[in-house]
């Protein structure tokens, strides 16, 4: 997955890359100030992780010409890399689930950083580009997994069912049914505080001055303050590092445009 992740990564940086010299090459870029982005810029996306996926919104404010800060919020789902789902052989069109799961994890981060642009937008149809750094507190959720698991009968070659979470006790895939409900367990959550710092390059290439569609890729670092119990027969992480590349769309917010209108508003009640 990681690799995979990887090369997408890299493609779309050659693909963009290639974008940008030919459009400065076919000589499109408008060096008037009128049309740089000089406002704040508020985006969500969606993210695809080395470990995971998740999705995420983004506020960025103006701070000068060049640099912006940001205030972010991701929720993520965050896999083990020995997870693999399966079915029971016998039963091969039941529930799908991954052998040895004791929870599912899932992270919600909320930070702040730095947004700086290296090569600027000068004009609609161009391609800005962006170094991000942000770094802040990550939330941990643990939810227990369950199994319907088979036990026999009095009565020869006949089986029940009942639920339970993955124990030592279960010796292949053979002795599980189907996975239970997800919300089996969801009383169970446990929070487990910790804390990330990401790193990214993002490709702002718009057609429309108020309308952002953005493609960025980087790495994350996650810690949290024990080992997450994802997997039962594996060692299990503290730490989280992953490479992403993620898609997002917004808009361009102008303030003082905003100020215009609300006293418009005003203006025309009174």
């Amino acid at each position: 997955m990681k690799r995979i992740a990887i090369r997408i990564l890299f493609v779309l940086l050659a693909s963009v890359t290639v974008e940008v010299g030919q459009t400065y090459a076919q000589g499109q870029v408008d060096t008037s100030s009128s049309k740089i982005f000089y406002r704040n810029e508020m985006t969500g996306g969606i993210m695809l992780n080395s470990n995971g996926f998740g999705f995420g919104y983004r506020f960025a404010k103006r701070q000068n010409y060049l640099n912006k800060r940001i205030f972010e919020a991701d929720f993520s789902w965050v896999k083990h890399p020995k997870e693999e789902r399966i079915n029971n052989p016998a039963y091969p069109s039941n529930r799908s689930f991954v052998f040895g799961k004791q929870n599912n994890f899932y992270t919600l981060r909320l930070g702040a950083g730095l947004q700086r642009e290296l090569f600027s937008k000068a004009d609609v149809g161009s391609i800005a580009i962006r170094v991000i750094g942000s770094t802040g507190f990550s939330l941990g959720i643990l939810k227990p997994c369950y199994y319907e698991v088979l036990t026999t009968t009095a009565i020869p070659n006949e089986y029940e069912t009942h639920t339970q979470k993955f124990t030592e006790n279960i010796h292949s895939a053979f002795d599980i049914y189907q996975r239970s409900s997800f919300f089996k367990g969801i009383n169970e959550v446990e929070p487990v505080p910790g804390a990330y710092i990401k790193a990214a390059l993002s490709f702002e290439y718009s057609h429309q001055e108020e309308i952002l569609h953005v493609i960025e890729g980087g790495m994350l670092i996650e810690g949290f303050y024990k080992k997450i119990p994802i997997m039962a027969l594996t060692e299990n992480n503290q730490f989280f590092i992953s490479v992403f590349i993620s898609y997002r769309f917004g808009r361009v917010i102008d303030p003082r445009l905003q100020a215009i209108r609300r006293q418009q508003r005003k203006d025309a009640v009174e």
